[in-house]
């Protein structure tokens, strides 16, 4: 670990009171380099939004970044959280969680303790697995009111495994309380599900797509988090997740919760018992009209398997949740109408489930090169994006020859309908060691040796000017998307230096560094994938695309 830089806070805000509160503990021991806010509040009908309270962040107010979020959902709010990171790890934090004063370095520790080598994009390595998600551990607290407010509280040594989102599912060892992430890993899969919506189960498919061989491990780090609350514990809404389930059975058979560890659920209870209500009553109608006494027995039977099942749903819920006796009333009240909740939700998911197709990374319309990429020997008229203005080609330099096997890639590429840039930072042409023509000419040879190319998108700026298409910035990544009129989110970048890697991380675009065989100019600093070569690259991309157009006739 090179410290602080390695790991960037994501947090999603919904309610700034909590956020204040989160964001003074931050402020206290070691300072992350950046924390993300993700603004998800909603937006007033009149007047406008609190401001959020970053002026109790202290030290820390400098590294705060925020951004507004797409009011989707947790995972939503996660996924523009992550794209906009540019470290090797993101920790994801709840805004409602307290944090010691130690947490962050207690969570540099549990990375550390995990193997991490930061020095290399590559996944981190602990045994013969990547390790590619640190999960905090977490205390539950019991939160009594006093006078209309929350009083400080007593933290159980540990919590036991407690139901989320009222479908059976067992929280442990998945906590989505506090979880650091590979960014790498993110961005390969495509980051979170956003259909899921509840953030346990689309932690959970997480892992699912990352496989057998990666790892999840559990740090030492500690954050107490409030116990559920409130007369409606395990209560109707809950049910939302037997859509999240539906679908996850679709992505990944029906053997995601064994593969999990996790209890079976009572989706076949509640679906009969549901089927009872409907023959009921429809036996009821049939009854009133025509008063046949077989439509009576029926409608008699039938509210007897609803009445079975509303036991069965009464002493489930209340086994699993512990309630207090306002809850224990609610929980009563409500369990006649639990199956039947759960079945519209359920049917709702089989209805969307039916033709969702895998979640995954960007598949690419389109693929924006770094100019050295293609380049046969080192760039003659293009310096480091971070180069000084000392640093630059001298006048005589020979003329750049694209690469062999940077022709055969992207002649490829074209084939398969794919669009690509090339991406250049030319201070020459301000410092007047060239002119815009004799670029514009080298350029052209480029191009016509790599059969063609759609756009160049140049930086003709000196380093020294500050102008906003040089890298990192991502102006010149969000210009080449624009000329090829396609969407950032449909890009991929392909560089060596930091500098356009990094540009393409702050656009939100995904990042690959190839080849890597010579090893790319990073520090460590920002977190991308990697490929070894040009060939494996466009292996890789065609691959993607086969996939999902494999995965969208399903």
């Amino acid at each position: 670990m090179h410290g602080a830089s390695d790991v960037t806070v994501v947090v999603r805000t919904v309610d700034e009171q909590a956020l204040g509160r989160l964001l003074a503990r931050l402020a206290e021991g070691r300072l992350p380099q950046r924390v993300i806010i993700v603004d998800d509040r909603g937006v007033p009908r009149r007047g406008s939004r609190p401001q959020l309270p970053t002026d109790l962040a202290g030290p820390l107010t400098s590294r705060l970044t925020v951004l507004e979020g797409p009011r989707r959902g947790p995972l939503s709010a996660r996924n523009v959280g992550w794209r906009a990171a540019t470290t090797q790890w993101v920790a994801f934090i709840a805004e409602d969680a307290s944090v010691p004063a130690g947490w962050f370095a207690a969570l540099q520790d549990d990375l550390r303790s995990a193997a991490v080598d930061s020095g290399r994009p590559g996944l981190a390595t602990r045994g013969s697995s990547p390790v590619v998600v640190v999960y905090g551990r977490q205390k539950a607290e019991a939160a009594p009111v006093q006078n209309g407010e929350r009083s400080e509280p007593e933290p159980r040594a540990e919590p036991e495994p407690r139901a989320q989102g009222g479908t059976g599912v067992q929280a442990a060892p998945w906590e989505t309380v506090d979880a650091a992430f590979r960014r790498d890993v993110l961005a390969a899969l495509g980051g979170f599900d956003e259909r899921i919506g509840d953030p346990f189960l689309g932690q959970l498919e997480f892992e699912l797509r990352a496989g057998r061989r990666a790892r999840f491990v559990r740090g030492a780090r500690t954050v107490t988090h409030p116990a559920a609350t409130g007369v409606r514990t395990g209560g109707m809404p809950s049910q939302q997740g037997r859509a999240a389930e539906v679908l996850l059975t679709r992505l990944h058979g029906g053997a995601w919760r064994s593969d999990a560890g996790l209890p079976g659920p009572r989706t076949a209870g509640h679906l009969l018992t549901s089927a009872a209500v409907a023959l009921g009553a429809t036996s009821a109608v049939v009854a009133a009209v025509g008063k046949r006494r077989a439509a009576w027995l029926v409608t008699a039977a039938a509210a007897g398997g609803w009445a079975v099942g509303t036991a069965n749903t009464m002493a489930e819920r209340l086994r699993q949740s512990s309630p207090s006796p306002p809850a224990t009333v609610w929980i009563v009240l409500t369990s006649p109408f639990h199956p039947l909740v759960a079945t519209r939700w359920w049917l709702k998911g089989a209805r969307r489930a039916m033709r969702a197709t895998p979640w995954g990374p960007t598949r690419p319309t389109a693929v924006l090169f770094e100019r050295s990429v293609l380049e046969a020997a080192e760039p003659a008229a293009e310096t480091p994006a971070s180069a000084p203005p000392t640093q630059q080609a001298p006048a005589s330099a020979p003329p750049a020859r694209a690469a062999p096997e940077a022709a055969q890639a992207v002649q490829r590429l074209r084939r398969a309908g794919i669009g690509m840039a090339v991406l250049a930072a030319q201070p020459e042409i301000a410092t007047g060691l060239s002119s815009a023509t004799s670029v514009d000419a080298a350029n052209a040879e480029i191009s016509e040796q790599l059969g063609g190319v759609d756009v160049w998108a140049v930086c003709p700026h000196d380093p020294g000017e500050r102008c906003d298409c040089r890298p990192p910035r991502p102006a010149l990544v969000h210009r080449a998307a624009q000329q090829l009129g396609v969407s950032t989110a449909d890009c991929v970048v392909v560089g060596q230096q930091e500098g356009f890697l990094a540009a393409a991380v702050h656009a939100g675009v995904r990042a690959i560094a190839c080849p890597t065989t010579s090893g790319p100019d990073q520090d460590g600093s920002v977190a991308f994938e990697t490929e070894p070569s040009l060939d494996r690259l466009v292996d890789r991309i065609l691959a993607e695309r086969r996939f999902a157009q494999v995965a969208a006739a399903l």
